[in-house]
């Protein structure tokens, strides 16, 4: 099962309406997903983005409510409260922007503060699948850093793994976290129990001693580190989003 046919299951099994997905870039995820309100982030949307927009509002419903923010996660969820406000809470979100430890934890953190406690987070390039893809940058990769890479594909998860280690330790006791082994690693967020948005400040020393981490760490024992689960548990992940859902 992929990332969009798990998205898919859960909306369709559920009474779950808003959807926010985070790097839409070409929206192959965003505009297939069948959701009553969907809100789609990118500081850069990819010009087909919006031919393929074009032939959405003919293909869906017109009770489907579209969102689209040009702009980055971190002014999104600045300058956009009464958005987030107005859908009410989150049901599913997918974090796909920038590959980077810093980046994507912070994706997380903000969403979490709007996600429905009975709701899912999913992330993407959560296992890299060489050393590679795992380069670690500010931003992109540059062109510079790529030449002093060995093994270079085009393939760049980045240090996302780091956030999923950084989840588990700083809020294990209220959030259940895990990473399916499929599509380069699919990093799954579910709240235990209610979300203790006042403990979402960013611990910065246990930030900081995670990000000292290795690709070579990583290797030593993923399934720990990760909570690595084979890509078989997503038919566990769908049923127990929608038995909590459908829970009083």
């Amino acid at each position: 099962m992929s990332r969009l046919a798990l998205i898919q299951d859960i909306f369709k099994k559920t009474d779950f309406k808003s959807y926010l997905e985070i790097g839409c870039f070409k929206g192959k995820t965003f505009f297939v997903v069948d959701a009553e309100n969907k809100v789609a982030v990118d500081p850069g949307f990819h010009y087909k983005f919006y031919i393929n927009k074009v032939k959405w509002a003919f293909k869906k419903p017109a009770n489907l409510k579209n969102q689209y923010f040009k702009e980055e996660s971190d002014t999104f969820f600045l300058k956009r409260k009464d958005v987030l406000e107005k859908l009410g809470t989150l049901d599913v979100v997918f974090v796909d922007g920038l590959h980077t430890y810093g980046a994507s934890l912070k994706d997380v953190l903000n969403s979490l503060k709007y996600l429905n406690n009975k709701g899912i987070i999913v992330m993407h390039d959560c296992y890299p699948p060489h050393e590679a893809a795992a380069l670690p940058t500010k931003f992109f990769p540059t062109a510079e850093e790529i030449a002093n890479v060995p093994g270079w594909t085009g393939d760049w998860c980045g240090d996302v793994w780091k956030s999923i280690i950084y989840l588990q330790r700083a809020h294990g006791d209220f959030l259940d976290i895990c990473v399916i082994d499929t599509e380069t690693g699919l990093g799954i967020v579910k709240p235990k129990s209610d979300i203790k948005v006042e403990e979402l400040k960013l611990d910065e020393k246990l930030y900081a001693e995670i990000d000292k981490l290795t690709y070579q760490d990583l290797m030593k024992d993923p399934k720990t580190l990760l909570n690595m689960k084979d890509s078989e548990y997503i038919k566990t992940i769908v049923e127990e989003v929608v038995n909590r859902a459908k829970s009083n």
